[in-house]
Formats: C-alpha cells, sequence, structure tokens
C-alpha cells in the first residue's frame, strides 16, 4: 500500500495543474467550502491523510498559485497534522485573498488556540468576514460562539437570530442545532417548543444527518416531541444515525434487547452491536460514561443496567478502577435479579489490584447495606495508604461495629490516619468521626466527648485556628451530656 501511495504521488506530481487541484480536491476538500465545485467528493477531516494531503496540496499551490480553494485545502491538511500555526497562515492568507472557506477557518483556528491561547475576538472578526463574503458554516459557527458566550459580551438571542437565518439559507447543521435546542429549551432564553423541534429535525434528518436523525429516533421510540411512539419509524431513523452515533448504538441495542419493533427480543443482535462499538471506543472514561448512562437512563439512552453491566466490565478490563467499582456494586445490589456477592468480591478485588485508594468506596458500599463485616475488612485492607478508610476502620473499632470493640486498636488506626496525612486537619477530621461514629443521631457520651476534644486540641496545638470553634462546640455538648 505503501508503494503504491508512493508510486501514486509520483506520478501526479508529473501531471498537469488539473491533475493536480483534482488530487488536492480528492485528498482534502471540505464540505464546509461553498465554492466546492460540484462533482467534488468533499473528505471528512478525521478522514484526511495528513502526509499525503499536505504534499499532494503543495504540489497543487505552486502549480496553480492563483487557486485560493488549493490553498485553503492546504490549511486544512495543515491543520489535521497538528500544524496548528503553519495551517492559519495559509488560511489567513487565502481569507485576505478573499476566500471565504478560508476565512472562517482562520475563524475556527483562532477560537481553537492556533495562535497560542484561544482568541475569540480575532475569531469573530474573521467569522464576520467569512459571513459578508458569503459563509453560511461561519454564520453557525458565529451563532453557536454567542448563544454559549465564548464571545464577549455573549448576545444569546442574537444567535439564535443567526442560527434561523443559516437555517433558511440550507444549513443542515443550523437545522439539527435549532431542533436540538427546540427540543430541549434553555431556561431564560428558549422554551421548548415540540414543532418547531421537529420541523428543524426532518429538515436536517431528511439529508442524512446523523444528529437529527438520532434525536427524531429516540422520540419516536418513547412518544416525545408530541411524535406517536412508532418502533419501526424509531429504528429506521436511528440506523441513520448510528453510522456516526454511538448513542443511537446504544438505544437500537436496548430495542434489540427488549424486542421493541422486532417480532421478538434479539440478544445476539443486541451483542453484536455493541461489540463492533466496543471495538471504536476504548477510552477507558468513555466506556465508563455508558455504563452509567445505562444504569441511570441519562443522556437519552434508556436504563438497563444488564447493559450498564457490560460497559463497566470494558471499562474495567481497560484498567478503569471505578468501573471495576460500579460493576461489582451492581453485582452486589441487583435490583431486578439476585445479588451475586462473589461475582461482586471479584470486581471489587480488580478495582483495588488497580487503585487500592478505592478500599474507602468499597467499603463505603458494604457500609451502607449494613454489611459491616465486610466494609471493615476493605476499610482495614486500605488503612496503611488512605486516610479516610483508617479513620473509618478507627471508628469500627471504636464502637463495636463489625468487630468486637477495641480502642487499642482504634488508636493505631488513628495514628496511622495522622501519618498518612499529618496535619490538623486530619486530627480535625478524627476528631468528628470520632463524635458521631455510624449514626449522628446518636448523641456522643462523655467519653467519646473527651476522646475527641483530645484530637482537637492536638489540632490547635499543631496550629489550627478552626480547632478553637470545634472545642467550643464540644464545651457545649459536654454540658448536654452531663
Amino acid at each position: 500500500m505503501a508503494a503504491l501511495m508512493l508510486v501514486s504521488v509520483t506520478a501526479v506530481s508529473a501531471q498537469s495543474p488539473e491533475t493536480l487541484i483534482a488530487a488536492c480536491d480528492g485528498a482534502a476538500a471540505s464540505a464546509v467550502d461553498e465554492d466546492l465545485p460540484e462533482g467534488v467528493t468533499p473528505v471528512p477531516f478525521e478522514a484526511i491523510d495528513p502526509p499525503t494531503a499536505m504534499d499532494l496540496c503543495t504540489r497543487a499551490v505552486a502549480a496553480a498559485p492563483d487557486d485560493l480553494r488549493m490553498q485553503y485545502n492546504l490549511g486544512r491538511a495543515l491543520d489535521a497534522a497538528d500544524e496548528d500555526g503553519r495551517a492559519l497562515a495559509v488560511l489567513i492568507a487565502a481569507g485576505e485573498a478573499g476566500y471565504p472557506a478560508a476565512m472562517r477557518g482562520a475563524g475556527v483556528l483562532f477560537a481553537e488556540g492556533a495562535s497560542g491561547s484561544p482568541d475569540m475576538e480575532a475569531a469573530g472578526a474573521w467569522w464576520r468576514r467569512a459571513i459578508d463574503a458569503g459563509s453560511i458554516s461561519a454564520m453557525t459557527d458565529l451563532a453557536e460562539a454567542y448563544i454559549d458566550g465564548t464571545l464577549t459580551p455573549p448576545t444569546p438571542f442574537r444567535g439564535i437570530e443567526l442560527m434561523e437565518k443559516a437555517a433558511e439559507a440550507g444549513s443542515t447543521y443550523a437545522h439539527g442545532f435549532l431542533g436540538w435546542l427546540y427540543a430541549t429549551g434553555i431556561d431564560g432564553l428558549v422554551g421548548r417548543d415540540e414543532a418547531r423541534a421537529v420541523t428543524h429535525l426532518l429538515a436536517a434528518a431528511d439529508v442524512g444527518d446523523a444528529y437529527a436523525s438520532g434525536i427524531l429516533g429516540r422520540a419516536t421510540r418513547v412518544g416525545d416531541l408530541g411524535l406517536p411512539v412508532d418502533y419501526e419509524a424509531a429504528r429506521r431513523w436511528l440506523e441513520v444515525a448510528a453510522a456516526q452515533e454511538p448513542q443511537s448504538v446504544l438505544t437500537l441495542a436496548h430495542m434489540d434487547f427488549a424486542g421493541e419493533g422486532l417480532p421478538a427480543p434479539d440478544r445476539e443482535a443486541g451483542l453484536l452491536r455493541l461489540d463492533g462499538l466496543a471495538g471504536s471506543i476504548t477510552d477507558p472514561d468513555e466506556r465508563l460514561a455508558i455504563g452509567e448512562n445505562f444504569e441511570f437512563g441519562s443522556n437519552g439512552i434508556p436504563e438497563n443496567l444488564e447493559l450498564a453491566a457490560v460497559w463497566y466490565q470494558l471499562a474495567a478490563d481497560d484498567g478503569s478502577s471505578d468501573g471495576a467499582v460500579r460493576l461489582g456494586r451492581l453485582y452486589l445490589v441487583a435490583p431486578d435479579s439476585a445479588p451475586s456477592p462473589v461475582a461482586a468480591a471479584f470486581a471489587f478485588e480488580r478495582a483495588y489490584e488497580l487503585d487500592p485508594s478505592k478500599s474507602y468506596a468499597i467499603g463505603s458500599l458494604y457500609e451502607g447495606m449494613e454489611q459491616y463485616e465486610a466494609a471493615l475488612g476493605w476499610y482495614e485492607q486500605g488503612a496503611e495508604t488512605d486516610v479516610e478508610a483508617a479513620v473509618r476502620a478507627g471508628v469500627f473499632h471504636l464502637t463495636g461495629i463489625g468487630t468486637q470493640r477495641d480502642a487499642t486498636r482504634a488508636d493505631t488506626l488513628f495514628e496511622t490516619a495522622l501519618a498518612i496525612d499529618p496535619g490538623p486537619d486530619t486530627m480535625i477530621g478524627i476528631a468528628t468521626a470520632i463524635l458521631f461514629g455510624l449514626d449522628e443521631s446518636v448523641y456522643p457520651d462523655t467519653a467519646t466527648i473527651a476522646l475527641a476534644r483530645s484530637w482537637l486540641e492536638r489540632a490547635r496545638d499543631a496550629g489550627s485556628a478552626d480547632a478553637e470553634d470545634y472545642l467550643a462546640y464540644l464545651d457545649g455538648l459536654a454540658d448536654n451530656a452531663d
């Protein structure tokens, strides 16, 4: 393949300017270039091969120096190669020469910080020039900056007016944006308007916009936006969106599992979708976020604890200790099926292996379920390295919860916490933990107050001004205790 590409580029170098222009267009032409000739297929930014595009477009610029589209394409290729400074210089030159897409591109790069840091004033100036030159894409850029407040002073109502104007001019992006805006509403800016939302979303979806198709698919699945529940229509919209929008793949997988729009549930189809998506989403934080969406039914994704567990497992496999903790929690609680404490224990061990500080979070889960022996075991496991775990384990030993009362062991654990994080704040934290133990509604007795006082006095002697306030509070408690 590399040899073939080399032969191809070498052959192009000997061709006419027209051939070189076509080759550059084939490598870096943009869909937002309103001057793109009919018949030229645009290249998505993420699909640009920077070395090839830079080489071909450099040759095209040399062969046709007056063709501003070639300069714009070269700037785009440089941007894809993360050559921000060079890309900005090329786009500014083409913009100064009058090419609208280059003006818009310069604005985008200024907004992204290509000049060293984000410069929204310069970005806005270039977008306005591009709009004056006929760029609809620049109009949506400027409108969105007005709406989200990145341009100062923020003028969101002006932004909506501009976005409506862009939609009237045929901008698919503007239709999709306005569809989302009217579907959700923003307090103090615009109310929810189902009819306008559907009008804009259909305008975008009818030309294949994935974002708008996804919103329509999720709306028709549940009967939102004034649309009737229609699983078959939902599937059609979501299938269009699924090629570019992971959220729609997730919803389709849920529909497969539930049999929505199918003669019967199709678990295998759902798993196949998830397998394909898992291969393209490898970041553990993204996998964790998908699991959370399924667990809590958020961001338009239906609640499905089984699929939440799948994605937490994927996150854990990729090194996410949070994913492992949440997987264990699902196994432990399992509201829709029998709990699996053994599977939970394995997940928690994986979390601890990835991040020993998770012992406190795991102990807290068991404590919340009143499984105090298990909670203490996890607190003890993390006590040598985690302040919160050491303090909590000390409280358990002090109060005799999950074990026999052992004031000596409690004191050792409190001193361990102080060794991990020396300082008055840790001492105050130990004092408050001693005071309230496991139940803040239980009034502390005289002995408990005396022990807490000893830690607060240490904090005061270590220079904490806050300790004096806590000691005054203790005086009140002691009077009531007496």
